[in-house]
């Protein structure tokens, strides 16, 4: 008999827990509930507030003024690459013309 009172003591104790369980498990969903609600409604304030609208134009604005000022930039180094490029080949050109008659020289003035 003391293994039936045993599993009687045992058996009152689960459901005991299992009562507190679904009851803390109820209260946690209410809370998670209101939570989820006050979040919502403070995105809600935040979305339609007109301060928020203002810096938002107020990013894209200065996000624009970026984008025109690197593309420009862009281009101006763009531009002096070319103009460097352009530069460098015409002086690489009269060197090379240079010691071609250098060259030539020196051949014709050892086979003299």
């Amino acid at each position: 008999m003391p293994s039936l009172r045993a599993a009687a003591v045992i058996l009152a104790l689960a459901l005991a827990a299992s009562a507190c369980s679904r009851n803390e498990a109820a209260r946690t969903r209410h809370d998670l509930g209101a939570t989820g609600k006050d979040l919502a409604g403070a995105a809600h304030q935040a979305a339609a507030n007109p301060g928020w609208a203002r810096a938002g134009a107020a990013l894209r604005r200065v996000g624009r003024d970026i984008g025109a000022g690197a593309r420009t930039g862009a281009a101006k180094a763009e531009l002096a690459a070319h103009q460097g490029a352009r530069t460098t080949r015409a002086e690489t050109h009269r060197l090379a013309g240079g010691a071609r008659r250098a060259a030539h020289e020196t051949r014709r003035a050892n086979a003299g």
